[in-house]
């Protein structure tokens, strides 16, 4: 009798939920399914029942929302079975935006909640529970802080129906969202997280300091102006000596922390707490202290604005500058320096604490190479702060010695140059060192002047008549093109209008002496290329002649008899050269130029530079006819004569990225170009490559051979099944194997095979597919049972993989029921 009064209401649970209720329905049905919460067997049916009325009722129905809410506030939920509060809870989530709820009924209904799935959905709702009172606020906080922090740990397997899996992660941040809810609870969260970050006599759990962290940053960021700032001394030192120092999340924290308290004008009571702390250990750089210390600095004054910075920099700056000669120091001094926000204008600041001292050391000569670039990044740092040409010429200086390491060198002196170009233009005037010079042209002025231009000049003139007297390129010649690029890239942010014809003249003489791949590539980024005026006669003659120079290199070099250096890899690498000089703007050439002179008769076939080759002429739709002609000829005579190598070639060609200008349809034309040819051929490395060429194109693109696919992947079991797979999804080739029963005898003989005996998951999966494709009508599927009913779908059904698993149920169902649609029609 228990169970039938259950299962009537789940009845109509169920109907309620399907059809829905009318207007004058909805209160009855409601008082009748409040008088079943008592009762245990029916009380999950009638929450149910409840919460789905609930949920369609109109703005209006009041009395439906409260005599919902009245029934599951008054039925003890935390003497209820788990499925039975589960949903409560969701009959109070549905609620709550509806009515305002007591904060004691809401804590009462959390009491002494243990299960994972339903304290989650109780949390959620002490989340969205509104608690304008302190007392309030309070109720719910002393509810929930004792499940912090979460101890929780998945089950390695979930029972089957556990009304949705909860992950730990879910939990700890549903607890903090119910902990942080409002200014009132973020408060108690303060203190909670900070007592559990101090307290000696806990475990230094790693994951519960770590939720301690999060939970301290979000209750910084819920908390009141006034609540934060009588709590941000407290914050800073908890944040200082705390044990859950040195972590990941003590730096999340600090700069969620920082931020809030900078936006809330109380950081000076949280640097009051932190930077005593801090100073003590920072001269340590190389202990652990020390390095926490340094850490927490930078992340201080990077956080909290221009004014943290000035704070923190005050305080470190002359310390550290007074052991600059240190590289840790002066590293840390750097990444201080670098910390300001560079949006932040210092113009009308009062003057920096310190500023003789940061000029000294500034123009204080470089020692070492680290050192010079720790100094060409601080002082590019430091040009906002000191409006002083000098400042310049120091870091032009410092840039020359770092002039081996243009990625941090030159980019750093190219973007301070450009946010100062009238300094770097007098800077300039001091300097006759093409580096120094070209450190100093991210500023336009700089970058247009005729004095850089005459250097470049007498540069690229004299490193010519050098490397012509000896075998080996000169030295400088990368870095001055990577400098100049560099400083062109910082010029263009500032003035989109750089002079082509600088550049017409720049580009010439700086290829007529860059003889390495690297540089001529350099000297592309330094060309007009990038001009935002395509149609400039400068621009186009540049790129006419870095055509020709860069192009006839590129290409003689990659396919000559030493060409395979250039690739990386025993099949090739189509990154290489050959594919930079084949593709996009230098396809010209190609067109162009005799094939006897590209070297590209395919002598050596399926070669590094063959693949390299092939690929470029195959994706290409406006080149020559000849040399797809010479692809396919070498392919099919490999094929031909059995090599296997052919097949890998060109598996390898189908897989490779795809050129910036290939066609969109250059496998399609690869395939009927091909595929006549492979049909006729009885060899297995034909077949390979068949199969190849047909996996890669759309399936309507095979629809013509699709008979003969059909036998040949029937004969090769194993090779067959990816393309069986495909055929099978066209219902004309489907419906003509289910009626040849031969080969439908033999393919669901291969397909059992492959099932049983390989050890691919993905081949079993593409077994079970077509399986379910071939599950025939109703009218004859008595006569197959057998197929379905033998060992080795008993064997998949037990498979360690899950997705064969599943497919395998899916077969069983389709072979043995008698009552399904079945069908291979549409099946997946």
């Amino acid at each position: 009798m228990i169970q039938v009064r259950g299962r009537a209401l789940e009845l109509v649970a169920r109907v309620v939920e399907e059809k829905g209720t009318a207007a004058g329905e909805r209160v009855p049905i409601v008082e009748f399914c409040a008088s079943r919460c008592d009762d245990a067997a029916s009380a999950r049916a009638a929450l149910r029942c409840a919460r789905s009325i609930v949920a369609a009722a109109d703005d209006d129905d009041d009395d439906v929302v409260a005599i919902a809410a009245a029934s599951v506030f008054g039925m003890h939920v935390p003497a209820h079975a788990q499925r039975t509060r589960q949903e409560a809870w969701e009959l109070i989530r549905v609620v709550i935006p509806r009515l305002a709820c007591s904060a004691g009924d809401i804590a009462a209904c959390v009491e002494g909640e243990k299960d994972p799935r339903c304290l989650a959905r109780a949390l959620r709702c002490c989340a969205m529970v509104s608690t304008p009172k302190e007392e309030d606020a309070r109720v719910i906080f002393e509810a929930v802080s004792p499940y912090f922090p979460i101890n929780f740990r998945a089950p390695d397997r979930e029972p089957p129906d556990n009304g949705g899996a909860v992950t730990p992660s879910e939990l700890r941040l549903a607890l903090r969202r119910a902990l942080c809810a409002d200014e009132w609870r973020a408060v108690l969260a303060v203190d909670l997280a900070c007592r559990r970050c101090e307290d000696e006599e806990e475990d230094d759990d790693a994951e519960e300091l770590d939720e301690a962290l999060a939970l301290m940053a979000r209750a910084a960021e819920r908390a009141s102006p006034e609540s934060l700032g009588a709590s941000a001394t407290r914050l800073g030192t908890t944040l200082a000596v705390g044990k859950g120092r040195g972590r990941e999340a003590t730096f999340d924290a600090l700069e969620r922390v920082v931020s809030r308290c900078a936006a809330e004008g109380c950081f000076g009571a949280f640097a009051a707490g932190i930077l005593d702390h801090l100073a003590a250990e920072l001269d340590e750089f190389d202990t652990v202290s020390g390095r926490f210390a340094t850490r927490a600095m930078i992340a201080i004054a990077k956080a909290g604005g221009y004014g943290a910075w000035r704070v923190v920099f005050v305080r470190f700056g002359p310390r550290m500058m007074a052991r600059a000669p240190d590289p840790m120091a002066l590293r840390a001094l750097v990444d201080l320096l670098e910390a300001r926000d560079p949006a932040v204008s210092t113009r009308g600041t009062p003057p920096l604490f310190g500023e003789s001292t940061i000029r000294r050391l500034a123009l204080a000569p470089a020692d070492a190479r680290d050192v010079g670039l720790l100094k060409t990044r601080g002082l590019a740092a430091i040009v906002d702060l000191l409006e002083d040409a000098t400042v310049l010429e120091a870091l032009a200086a410092t840039a020359v010695w770092a002039s081996r390491f243009p990625a941090d060198g030159q980019r750093a002196a190219s973007k301070a140059a450009s946010k100062k170009p009238r300094l770097a233009l007098e800077a300039a005037a001091g300097c006759e060192d093409v580096f120094a010079l070209s450190a100093l042209a991210g500023s336009p002025l700089v970058f247009r002047s005729d004095k850089y231009a005459a250097a470049l000049v007498a540069e690229a003139s004299s490193s010519s008549s050098s490397s012509s007297s000896s075998s080996s390129p000169s030295r400088g010649a990368p870095t001055i093109a990577e400098a100049i690029a560099t400083a062109l890239e910082a010029a263009r942010e500032v003035d989109s209008a750089i002079d082509d014809t600088f550049c017409g003249v720049l580009a010439p003489a700086l290829a007529d002496y860059l003889d390495t791949d690297e540089t001529f590539l350099a000297t592309c980024r330094a060309s007009a290329r990038r001009s935002s005026n395509p149609s400039d006669l400068a621009k186009f003659a540049v790129d006419r002649y870095l055509e020709t120079r860069r192009g006839e290199k590129l290409v003689d070099a990659a396919l000559s008899e030493a060409g395979d250096d250039f690739f990386d890899t025993p099949r090739g690498s189509l990154d290489g050269p050959l594919a930079a000089a084949l593709a996009d703007d230098d396809a010209t050439l190609l067109l162009r130029a005799p094939r006897a002179r590209l070297r590209l008769d395919f002598s050596d076939p399926f070669s590094p530079r063959w693949l390299a080759a092939a690929k470029t002429v195959v994706a290409r739709l406006d080149l020559a006819a000849e040399y797809l002609d010479g692809v396919v000829a070498d392919v099919t005579a490999a094929l031909r004569r059995g090599d296997s190598r052919a097949a890998d070639a060109l598996d390898h060609i189908l897989a490779a990225p795809d050129l910036a200008s290939a066609s969109i349809f250059w496998r399609q034309r690869l395939y009927a170009r091909l595929a006549p040819s492979l049909l006729e051929l009885a060899t297995d490395a034909a077949a390979r490559a068949l199969f190849a060429l047909a996996r890669a194109v759309p399936r309507s693109a095979i629809l013509q051979h699709a008979d003969r696919l059909l036998d040949l992947s029937l004969r090769r079991r194993r090779d067959g099944v990816v393309l069986l797979h495909v055929l099978l999804d066209d219902a004309a080739t489907l419906a003509a194997l289910q009626e040849d029963s031969s080969r439908l005898d033999r393919a669901l003989s291969d397909l059992l095979t492959v099932l049983s005996d390989d050890p691919n998951p993905r081949l079993r999966v593409d077994a079970l597919r077509c399986l379910r494709k071939l599950a025939p009508p109703v009218d004859r599927r008595r006569r197959r049972r057998r197929l379905a009913r033998g060992e080795t779908l008993s064997r998949a059904l037990d498979d360690p993989v899950r997705e064969v698993r599943l497919l395998a149920a899916a077969v069983r169902n389709d072979w043995l029921s008698l009552n399904s649609s079945g069908g291979a029609f549409g099946a997946t």
